[in-house]
């Protein structure tokens, strides 16, 4: 699962990213075929968006959609109070 952890991460930004710099930022022993299959998962459940890019490789890019974006900012925002809640008092 900490693949599909890293493409979210780059594409957390919110940006549309092309295959190339989700392959590079993400730098797991995945071959193109194996990452594709993760990316079109998460589109195929509605987390990213594709779009094709002409005469390309690859021919997409992709980005989070605006719900998910949302959900994972909300998430960090809930685990950084978790982690002051937990701190130890003194």
């Amino acid at each position: 699962m900490r693949v599909f952890d890293d493409v979210l991460d780059t594409l957390s930004d919110g940006e549309y990213h092309k295959f190339g710099q989700i392959r590079f930022a993400t730098a797991r022993n995945l071959n193109g075929t194996q990452l594709e299959l993760v990316l079109v998962t998460l589109s195929t459940a509605g987390f990213i968006k594709r779009l094709r890019i002409p005469r390309s490789i690859r021919t997409w890019k992709a980005k989070l959609e605006p719900q998910t974006l949302d959900f994972l900012k909300r998430i960090k925002e809930l685990e950084g109070v978790d982690v002051k809640q937990e701190a130890p008092q003194q």
